[in-house]
């Protein structure tokens, strides 16, 4: 046979097999993961307490929810500080303190140190994430004391809304996760009403909104990444 023949059927194999290698990495990147886990992981870091941590769907992944989640996976180790020796200098109105704009310190008030803070912090959103040292709403950094407090905000009123979210679907790849959520903001007609979440979602698709959760493993847990609205 030809050598020229050969040499170029040889070349003809070798693109075959670089073809389906190519192919083969990127078709089918992403593997289905389990919707029960995926749906945990997404309460686990979902909230809609929109003074204390804002809704992550509505607002994003501030600061405020990151720290007020941090804060919440740590609470048990708060401790107990009178507001008079924190705030020593601090205007006073008939209640108590007055902190900042729209923040109070009444009597006593709770508070983490920044240390146990920022681990909790990077156990949920990464490693090489850092808490800054600054006060962020309701969350009052103390520099002299290198503590952040959980003051009040005199603030109350009822949210009648009823926040509906499920996993739509979750993606896998290595140590990435994606997860797709429907949510929507039902406003009930009547009081104590209740919704069956997964048939309201079954009928009433074409009306929620999608957001896509991005997570990535780090040791044996998921960190939370990124929040975006997808339609």
């Amino acid at each position: 046979m030809n050598k020229k023949i050969v040499l170029t059927f040889l070349v003809c194999i070798l693109i075959v097999v670089c073809e389906i290698l190519v192919s083969s990495k990127f078709v089918n990147v992403y593997k289905d993961y389990d919707l029960k886990s995926a749906k945990e992981l997404v309460d686990k870091f979902y909230s809609d307490n929109y003074i204390v941590s804002s809704n992550i769907f509505k607002d994003g992944m501030n600061d405020r929810y990151k720290i007020s989640m941090a804060y919440n996976k740590i609470s048990e180790k708060a401790k107990e500080y009178e507001c008079k020796e924190l705030y020593k200098d601090a205007k006073k109105d008939d209640q108590g303190i007055v902190v900042g704009d729209g923040t109070f310190c009444d009597g006593k008030v709770k508070g983490v140190s920044y240390k146990d803070l920022e681990e909790a912090y990077k156990s949920l959103f990464g490693k090489n994430k850092k808490l800054d040292k600054k006060t962020v709403g309701v969350f009052n950094y103390i520099k002299e004391n290198d503590i952040f407090v959980y003051l009040s905000c005199r603030c109350g009123g009822v949210d009648n809304k009823i926040y509906i979210y499920d996993v739509k679907d979750a993606k896998i790849k290595g140590s990435n996760l994606v997860v797709n959520v429907y949510y929507y903001e039902y406003e009930p007609e009547k009081k104590d009403e209740k919704v069956d979440t997964k048939k309201f979602i079954s009928e009433n698709k074409d009306k929620m909104s999608t957001y896509k959760m991005k997570f990535v493993k780090e040791g044996k847990e998921f960190k939370l990444l990124k929040v975006e609205k997808v339609s």
